[in-house]
């Protein structure tokens, strides 16, 4: 006989039960954020695989050009490179210079352009040489290093006929197209241990140097408490040429507190004024009526980006992305040319947000 009091037993349970189903199918979720694509143009669309194998897939020449890689005509397994005008969606060839590609792993990678766009930089793929080509691929000069060439950590000068990497424990090594012998520079600050790389060189001249173990966060360092730390240095520059590089105090940039994340990166913006935080929490898709009757679901992620000072401070979000479970965000977000845009691939598609 059922009685009362097992009625009330069956209703408690039944009662969790529902209220375990609405918190599966819920999730965290992220109800009243703004939708990062909301504002975002489509820059490029491509077939597929774009995005998935390494960050060098493309590189902006200007805020309105980029270079990508393509899918040559000869067959699927057969790639090259275009300039996409990202207005109008024209496209002209790209000359590769020799031993150079977009996406391999035995070639030299495309990094970035100088601001003018004359000048291509390449980093081979053993870290150990570098190289810089003309637009039209005519003319090449390339460089051997008993220290690694890290493609985050090559920045162009502001004029643009040069460019500067931290090789060593404590040296900056200038490059010029035209020499095959780079101008070096000690700095002080800095150790061995670290892997610090330059984050940014302003037009002022204004270098930031970063801990490359800081640049991303996992889900074991992400860490809150612990602020984002720049080196920071003045560069001289007199007829092109650095004459000197002056240490300058060091910037502390507050880690935004953002709930559940998991890991995450931050990028400075060209002018070294502005950080872009890239976070990411994996959890359940949300009203997925199937995952009432699975004890296992696999976790989807959920893409924050944010903007702040160089301090930390001011902090904005500008959107989030549910990117489910098959196609993340690849290689995450890159400042365009002008510092006031940014870019991503997703789904084999290029998006530029303002921010």
């Amino acid at each position: 006989m059922w009685n009362a009091r097992s009625w009330r037993s069956i209703g408690l349970f039944a009662a969790i039960i529902v209220s375990i189903g609405i918190w599966r199918m819920l999730g965290p979720g992220r109800s009243g954020e703004p939708d990062l694509l909301s504002n975002c143009k489509v820059a490029s669309t491509v077939s597929e695989g774009w995005g998935s194998f390494l960050a060098n897939d493309y590189a902006w020449v200007d805020n309105h050009h980029v270079v990508r890689q393509t899918v040559d005509t000869n067959g699927p397994a057969s790639f090259a490179a275009v300039v996409e005008d990202t207005d109008n969606g024209s496209q002209t060839p790209f000359s590769l210079p020799p031993g150079a590609a977009l996406s391999s792993t035995d070639s030299y990678l495309l990094t970035s352009f100088s601001p003018d766009g004359a000048w291509a930089l390449w980093q081979a793929p053993d870290y150990g040489k570098a190289m810089c080509s003309s637009f039209d691929a005519s003319k090449t000069m390339t460089w051997n290093s008993s220290s690694q060439f890290i493609a985050s950590g090559m920045r162009w000068l502001p004029e643009g006929d040069r460019w500067a990497t931290i090789v060593g424990a404590s040296t900056v090594a200038i490059y010029c197209p035209s020499s095959p012998v780079p101008q070096t520079i000690g700095i002080t600050g800095l150790t061995l241990s670290s892997g610090h790389y330059i984050a940014a060189i302003a037009h002022d001249g204004c270098m930031l140097v970063a801990d490359r173990s800081d640049s991303r966060f996992s889900a074991w360092e992400y860490n809150k408490q612990t602020p984002y730390v720049f080196h920071q240095y003045q560069m001289k520059i007199i007829g092109g040429k650095v004459t000197s590089i002056t240490q300058l105090p060091d910037i502390a940039a507050a880690v935004p507190s953002i709930p559940d994340a998991q890991d995450g990166q931050a990028v400075v913006s060209p002018e070294a004024d502005r950080i872009l935080w890239t976070f990411r929490s994996y959890t359940r898709r949300p009203l997925d009526l199937a995952r009432l009757f699975h004890m296992y679901d696999p976790p989807g992620s959920v893409l924050r980006m944010y903007v702040s000072d160089i301090h930390g401070g001011s902090l904005r979000e500008i959107g989030a992305l549910d990117e489910g479970t098959e196609y993340p965000v690849r290689n995450g977000p890159v400042w365009c040319p002008d510092g006031k845009h940014f870019s991503f691939v997703w789904t084999s598609k290029l998006y530029v947000e303002p921010v």
